[in-house]
């Protein structure tokens, strides 16, 4: 009942705002949707006990409200106010079929009006994605409600989309803009007088995926998270246009065929992403869903596409290789090139430190470095290096190396993968070179690490210290041998490799994985060390530990 109070008592605010400033005037006549987009995110029915105990958890981020509303909290984090703003936890909501949650999610959609935010509310991902979650739970929100509220949830919906329609008319293709054009194009499909907005916003949508979706169904970017984000908001908006009996437009069609096989060539054996380039924890049950909806599995190509991830896959062993330079211009491009993860039978071997959830610029700025990646470090630097006036912040664009150029094939049953990055030559005068050999049955894996002059042989004037890193999952255990020249793995299954190493000594030390559930929490790395005054060759391989060789 006291929810209920709350309810009008908010409808009775808003109603003096809009006849004040005319924010929620500007719709000719209250729209009626003739359609209600699913969501096919996974939800979280425990998100409203939390909320109601006055917590609110979005982003790895729990926040106390302490009795106030969440829309007039300063967090000091920018990825939980995006999530809060965004509204994608009215699902959580949703799926408790509670009239008390139904309820409370009308009150936060009017402490939203009420409290007219602004900054991260409006920026275009955030307001198109609210646009979407508010259409995909319109049911939960004015199930039980009565006109007044239907009139202004109407209103707020219809204001958003046309502020949304006038920013997608101008600006360079961003993955912001291409959320905004999609909830759009949403939003004039499903009400009931959008015809010419529609048509309009087609065109939008599909310029930018032709902009921003490479032919492999990867983004510009290069981060499979964001693949993955944007195509959650693109099948319901397919979904609409079949039921509405619209024949959607090709260039939709076509990015979402291809952005699922993209995200198959990312999946690792445990059901996540590969990690690179601003892809950290991800919904695993998600992934699998938007599987389940693509179309029958085609046999896995060795290609590496214009994204630049190589796959190697032999029986239960996976590998996903990083191929090409970081995305120019991007903030979640990381300094991994030849950098690789590994899974065996469902569960990481290999993997890279991953990109926190949490908007911490010092956090994100450790995960873009070489040294948070399985790959090879020169002289303690990165392959990559940050714009010189900003340095290694959050944000930084990257640039470098110039040259990264890779190929695979099979070999008697193996898959070869062969690569060179030209990350370290100006600063150290070094290319690096990798090589990794998967055995046709996935229990071995042969690398080779390469330090050589680009020109041929070369004496450095002092020598420097490499050191190649292999980062490994937090429920893992390893140990190294005295000498150095050997580790041993052992997954959480029981199962267990043997890492041998010349030319380098393994030691193991300490690591963090900066995607994990729980934040950025410590893990173990198995770091091959030494140093070069030239042309050096490290051998190292992964073999599984069998019960004859035990």
């Amino acid at each position: 009942m006291a929810l209920n109070q709350l309810v009008q008592s908010h409808l009775r605010t808003v109603g003096a705002l809009a006849s004040r400033i005319g924010r929620l005037g500007t719709a000719q006549r209250v729209e009626t949707l003739q359609l209600v987009p699913k969501d096919i995110r996974t939800p979280d029915p425990s998100f409203a006990g939390e909320l109601s105990l006055g917590q609110m958890g979005l982003a790895d981020c729990v926040v106390d409200l302490a009795g106030r509303s969440p829309f007039t909290v300063r967090s000091g984090d920018g990825a939980w106010t995006a999530e809060l703003m965004a509204f994608g936890w009215l699902r959580h909501l949703a799926a408790t079929g509670e009239v008390e949650d139904r309820v409370r999610a009308r009150l936060l959609f009017l402490e939203f009006l009420a409290a007219r935010p602004d900054g991260i509310a409006w920026r275009l991902d955030v307001a198109g994605r609210r646009l979407i979650a508010w259409l995909s739970h319109a049911s939960c929100l004015i199930e039980g409600a009565d006109e007044s509220f239907y009139a202004t949830f109407m209103r707020g919906v219809a204001d958003t989309m046309d502020g949304l329609d006038r920013h997608c008319r101008s600006g360079e293709g961003t993955p912001e803009r291409l959320t905004a054009a999609a909830g759009v194009a949403l939003a004039s499909l499903v009400l009931d007088s959008r015809p010419a907005q529609r048509e309009r916003a087609e065109q939008v949508l599909a310029s930018e995926l032709r902009t921003q979706i490479r032919a492999d169904g990867g983004h510009v970017s290069r981060n499979a998270a964001l693949v993955l984000d944007l195509l959650v908001d693109l099948l319901p908006l397919r979904a609409c246009y079949i039921a509405s009996g619209v024949p959607p437009p090709d260039p939709l069609l076509q990015s979402i065929t291809s952005m699922i096989a993209f995200l198959r060539h990312m999946r690792l054996g445990d059901g996540s992403l590969a990690r690179f380039h601003g892809t950290g924890r991800v919904d695993a049950d998600l992934i699998a869903t938007l599987e389940s909806i693509a179309p029958q599995k085609s046999e896995a190509q060795l290609d590496i596409g214009p994204t630049g991830y190589a796959r190697l896959e032999r029986d239960a062993t996976i590998l996903v290789v990083d191929c090409a330079p970081p995305a120019p211009g991007c903030g979640t491009a990381t300094a991994g090139s030849l950098a690789f993860e590994m899974s065996v039978a469902g569960a990481r071997l290999v993997s890279n430190a991953g990109w926190p959830r949490r908007d911490d610029p010092a956090l994100r700025a450790m995960a873009r470095a070489t040294s948070s990646h399985s790959a090879l470090t020169l002289a303690a630097s990165s392959s990559s290096e940050p714009d010189r006036r900003l340095g290694w912040t959050g944000a930084s664009p990257l640039s470098g190396p110039a040259l990264v150029r890779a190929s695979a094939a099979e070999r008697d049953g193996s898959v070869e993968l062969t690569g060179e990055h030209d990350g370290y030559v100006a600063r150290h005068g070094l290319l690096h070179k990798r090589r990794l050999l998967l055995a046709a049955d996935g229990c071995r894996l042969d690398i080779e690490d390469r330090l050589v002059g680009p020109g041929g042989p070369v004496r450095l004037e002092r020598d420097l210290p490499f050191a190649v890193h292999v980062h490994l999952s937090a429920d893992a255990e390893a140990a190294t041998t005295l000498s150095g020249d050997a580790a041993t793995i052992t997954l959480v299954s029981g199962e267990a490799w043997r890492l041998a190493v010349q030319g380098a000594r393994a030691s193991l030390e300490p690591s963090r994985d900066f995607a994990h559930a729980l934040g950025a929490v410590p893990t173990r790395q198995i770091v091959l060390r030494g140093t070069t005054a030239g042309d050096t060759t490290i051998t190292w391989s992964l073999e599984k530990i069998t019960d004859d060789a035990a």
